[in-house]
């Protein structure tokens, strides 16, 4: 399961700079409402905090990104692109890695997570 591996990398690297993450992992319809009416508590475990976020699809990493200060945010602009969302479907999972602290190193976890994973998307889609 590719969730295990992008948690196991990151746990690595969070070990190896002294931080912790707190991780959070939802389907597309969780964070859209389509399965329950919980999607406000699933965003507001995150929303206004520093992370990364990495998107899969049937277990292949497709695009990571990181916010400094509003991960729901930034993850829900990816909702309105339109290009993005042409390339998720029932299987996409969203792994949010969610920081009380140490935002400063968001920006390193994005950039170690985009080498080790190498997702086709980061890079060519707005």
């Amino acid at each position: 399961m590719k969730k295990k591996e992008i948690l196991s990398v990151a746990d690595s690297f969070a070990k190896k700079h002294n931080f912790c993450f707190t991780e959070y992992a939802f389907t597309k319809n969780q964070l859209w409402g389509r399965v329950d009416e919980n999607e406000s508590q699933y965003w507001a475990k995150f929303e206004t905090k520093p992370g990364v976020y990495i998107i899969t699809n049937n277990d292949e990493v497709i695009y990571i990104g990181k916010s400094i200060n509003n991960t729901g945010g930034r993850l829900f602009e990816h909702f309105q692109n339109k290009d993005k969302m042409k390339l998720t479907n029932d299987s996409t999972r969203f792994v949010i890695l969610s920081f009380d602290q140490d935002k400063h190193l968001t920006s390193s976890l994005e950039s170690f997570l985009i080498e080790w994973f190498q997702p086709l998307t980061n890079g060519k889609i707005g």
